[in-house]
């Protein structure tokens, strides 16, 4: 999911990049905070900040509120 489609105030299944540590907001969660990704598998995520790409189970992502920090800061 790309940072420009993102709605302050939405809920969205995020992962810390292994990279860098940024916050990535990867899949929009829909039941808000107690909604979790199913199943075995993995998720090919890139980083919105470094660009790095890798993989991660569905157990490691947390539901996030995205708050848009940088958007409120450049205004």
């Amino acid at each position: 999911m790309q940072t420009h489609n993102l709605q302050p105030g939405d809920w969205y299944h995020a992962i810390d990049c292994s990279r860098c540590g940024a916050t990535v907001h990867a899949f929009h969660a829909r039941s808000g905070d107690g909604e979790r990704l199913p199943g075995p598998g993995l998720f090919s995520v890139r980083c919105s900040e470094c660009g790095y790409p890798d993989l991660y189970k569905p157990n490691a992502f947390k539901a996030r509120r995205y708050r848009a920090e940088r958007e409120l800061a450049a205004i």
